[in-house]
């Protein structure tokens, strides 16, 4: 606790005095507690604009010439924190801490984690407060005064002055905030206070911050990303000590103009939600639209116009401002929108299995990078403990794909192109551990364990401690699972769903009494498959090695052909033909999925050339290419055979991985790992995968089970 020697004046002070501020976010926490504990005091406001200041007299009191400080008989007392806890044990008499060790260790550490956000909250104010009207505040001859006394304060105010603002700084001032409020969110989540069953120190200490997001200058602070959070600062509200401590001295406009004020700085893309969405607005369409469109209406030969049309003029005007101010309303949409996918953080970062060239003699490298961040309302931010490694991270790494990915790399304003889009994250499934979530997320929450598998998009993958992902992709991880056995299932379970689900339309009441042929059985799609139409209590035949005819029936499969002791067609050449085949192998065996399919059967291929194609021609000669490949063989069997042959994508969804969940809680599907491989190891993982033959899938685990 930091006190200071008085001088000859303060020493004369009788009682209590407190050297404040009103609107100062320390000065409105020790107010709040000198009115939570019913104590007199005598009121002194000083600022860097007021009296005091124009001399020496108040660096006697407060060395570094801040606000608050407490003088209690003739003893002064600075440091916002420390003043509060000193005046807990003054006057015991209304006690703001608990009497236990514990529960005073615990405010004292949320006193801790409030010290942290203070600079940040400076960055806050000067910027999106005061602005640019900090350089016409007329301070010379005090900030003088503070480059002896206090150099740090002084180097932020001359930075203010001057207006070398470090967007890059800001942008880790608005993280530290969000971090601490991550912090409240998950106590508060199971908490009505901060410590305790009733109201504390800490809540004091920390509403005085929220009060500021949610009411005051923090404007456009995404606080809905906390509701626990904001339903303790409702509750807080209540309390009268706050409301004369902090409401009554908050300072600013009042609430009206406030929001005039606020609403102007959102239209012209001055608030934190722009600022954090890299928003930069184009005024230019703006003044063009404002500017020409009256004059077309000052130029418009309304009469010949009416005569022509049978309409009057008032509804000729009224449908032109209609027009007007749609055009406006979507160029202010545009200017407003989000300028990534992803954003990634100017503080944290995270362990990642980086690729950063393609090819798979170049390894992949397991280094720091960058971690992403929460910007946008459905973002869900997950601390990944597992992912598994499919086929097609493989192919990626090799380049496949390149042209078709980047082209959609650049549709989501990410880097591609010419190796810009490079280094790599892959990984297309995951299973961790909510760590943040945007204001708009409804379904999950921080803390839950979850799993997910991404889609087609190309975005930062899963092969890191932590992945940025959607709402609409995330779901409850089965409580029956480990985070290893949930990400084992992720990608198969969503590629299956897009091919029997989305393209045969195969589904819970669709299935039953179908024949289904599933090629390569003992793959991670192969196994998942034959569960999943077993479960929809449909006939499954499979094709495997002779090592592997075991599994494929344990898992369930009616019929099983071994490939190396005969040819698939010919084994089954007298069987009923099938409704549904599943091809995971490619080109080489669509004639043969062809004649194993009955009239009105379908043919779903995971294997398509589609990407391929694309590499090879560009998208200008490669995309009717590619469509030529699929119609040469579906016109055809289609009109010839009446079967359809058709492409199968991963079709990721957040329902869909809600209804294999509850396959899975009623044992109907099971995970199968073949191998569990840490982070730092993944070209070994990586080299395992591409030898082929898999018995089930290989996982990389982050964090140990």
């Amino acid at each position: 606790m930091v006190v200071v020697d008085g001088n000859e004046d303060t020493k004369k002070i009788e009682g209590l005095c407190l050297f404040h501020f009103g609107p100062s976010n320390a000065s409105q926490k020790v107010r709040a507690c000198l009115e939570a504990k019913k104590l007199k005091w005598q009121s002194r406001v000083t600022c860097m604009t007021s009296e005091e200041m124009e001399s020496d007299w108040y660096f006697t009191i407060h060395p570094q010439g801040l606000v608050p400080a407490l003088v209690h008989d003739g003893v002064t007392h600075i440091e916002s924190s420390d003043i509060m806890v000193y005046l807990d044990e003054a006057f015991p008499e209304i006690p703001l801490r608990p009497n236990t060790v514990d529960g005073r260790q615990a405010v004292q550490s949320w006193l801790d984690l409030e010290r942290t956000i203070q600079k940040p909250m400076k960055y806050m104010t000067f910027r999106f407060y005061i602005g640019n009207f900090a350089k016409l505040i007329e301070t010379d001859k005090r900030l003088a005064r503070l480059k002896e006394k206090n150099p740090e304060g002084y180097a932020f105010h001359k930075m203010v002055r001057e207006g070398s603002w470090n967007d890059e700084d800001l942008r880790g001032a608005i993280e530290e905030i969000h971090d601490a409020l991550q912090i409240l969110e998950g106590h508060l989540a199971n908490h009505e206070w901060l410590v305790g069953d009733q109201i504390s120190l800490a809540d004091y200490c920390w509403g005085t911050n929220v009060y500021r997001y949610v009411e005051s200058y923090m404007y456009r602070f995404p606080m809905g990303r906390y509701p626990a959070v904001r339903a303790w600062y409702k509750r807080l509200l209540t309390d009268e000590a706050f409301q004369k401590a902090v409401v009554a001295y908050g300072g600013g406009p009042p609430k009206p103009l406030l929001a005039i004020k606020n609403s102007i700085q959102e239209f012209l893309g001055n608030s934190i939600s722009c600022f954090e969405r890299d928003v930069k607005p184009n005024w230019a369409r703006f003044v063009l639209m404002t500017v020409a469109v009256p004059l077309c209406f000052a130029f418009l030969p309304y009469a010949s116009t009416t005569a022509a049309t049978g309409l009057s003029s008032t509804v000729i005007n009224t449908g032109l401002a209609a027009l007007w101010a749609s055009v406006l309303y979507s160029c202010y949409k545009k200017a407003h929108a989000a300028t990534k996918t992803v954003y990634f953080s100017s503080v944290h970062r995270m362990r990642a299995l980086l690729t950063k060239a393609y090819g798979s003699e170049t390894p992949v490298v397991c280094e720091e990078h960058p971690r992403p961040k929460v910007v946008l309302p459905d973002d869900i931010l997950v601390r990944v403990h597992a992912a598994s490694i499919n086929p097609i991270d493989v192919k990626i790494r090799e380049g496949y794909g390149k042209r078709g990915l980047n082209f959609m790399r650049g549709k989501s304003q990410m880097p591609a192109g010419d190796g810009k889009e490079l280094p790599l994250i892959q990984g297309r499934d995951c299973s961790g551990v909510v760590e943040a979530v945007g204001e708009a997320v409804s379904k999950v929450k921080v803390g839950d364990e979850v799993w997910a598998s991404l889609s087609v998009a190309p975005i930062p993958g899963t092969y890191a401690e932590y992945v940025l992902l959607k709402e609409g992709l995330v779901s409850q991880k089965p409580s029956s699972l480990t985070h290893v056995q949930s990400a084992a299932l992720g990608y198969v379970a969503m590629t299956t769903w897009g091919a029997l689900v989305k393209t045969a339309v195969l589904g819970p009441d669709k299935t039953a009494g179908k024949r289904v042929l599933i090629l390569a059985g003992t793959g991670g799609i192969g196994s998942f498959a034959i569960q999943l139409v077993k479960a929809w209590g449909g006939h499954v035949t499979t094709s495997c090695s002779t090592s592997g005819i075991e599994m494929v029936e344990k898992l369930g499969a009616d019929e099983v052909v071994d490939y190396r002791k005969t040819d698939l067609e010919s084994a089954l050449k007298d069987k009923p033909r099938f409704d549904v085949v599943l091809d995971t192998l490619g080109p080489a065996y669509y004639q043969t999925c062809l004649n194993l399919t009955k009239r009105g059967g379908c043919v779903v291929t995971l294997d398509s050339p589609a990407l391929k194609t694309l590499d090879q021609y560009g998208f200008l000669l490669g995309l009717p290419k590619a469509l030529y490949d699929l119609f040469r063989i579906s016109i055809p069997q289609k009109l010839f055979y009446g079967r359809s042959f058709k492409y199968g994508f991963v079709a990721a969804s957040a329902d869909a991985l809600d209804v294999v969940a509850s396959l899975v809680e009623q044992k109907k599907i099971q995970p199968i790992v073949e191998k569990v491989y840490s982070l730092e190891d993944g070209n070994e993982a990586l080299g395992h995968v591409q030898k082929g033959h898999a018995r089930g899938k290989t996982v990389l685990l982050m964090k140990p089970e």
